[in-house]
């Protein structure tokens, strides 16, 4: 997914970092796999903190087959699932379409994109 993302990063857009607290802005592709941006909003960026980039749709599939067998594992061991990564509802309804007919209720819940 990272390299999916390097390769999808344009010019002008935001790269969003520990849930919007740090953000910088794409100044220009150097190459394929790199990028020089410019910080819009520094601070201390800590390990295991998350990056979003909310113009940017990832061509990768929310589900892997591990997910999918972990799903259908534990679907009467557990009260909820999450699903990270997602972009669109299609992702959401995919585990919804595989789990649906076993669970009544879907709960959805959006991840910070911005500091507001």
């Amino acid at each position: 997914e990272q390299n999916a993302m390097l390769r999808g990063l344009e010019v002008g857009m935001d790269v969003l970092l520990n849930d919007g607290f740090l953000a910088m802005k794409v100044t220009e592709r150097v190459s394929p796999d790199t990028v020089r941006c410019q910080i819009t909003i520094g601070g201390p960026l800590k390990s295991r903190k998350g990056i979003n980039v909310p113009d940017l749709q990832i061509d990768c599939a929310a589900l892997t087959a591990k997910d999918r067998d972990d799903a259908a594992y534990l679907i009467d061991k557990v009260d909820y699932m999450a699903v990270s990564f997602v972009q669109k509802g299609g992702d959401i309804q995919e585990l919804w379409g595989d789990m649906g007919e076993v669970w009544g209720d879907l709960i959805c819940k959006r991840a910070a994109t911005s500091r507001s």
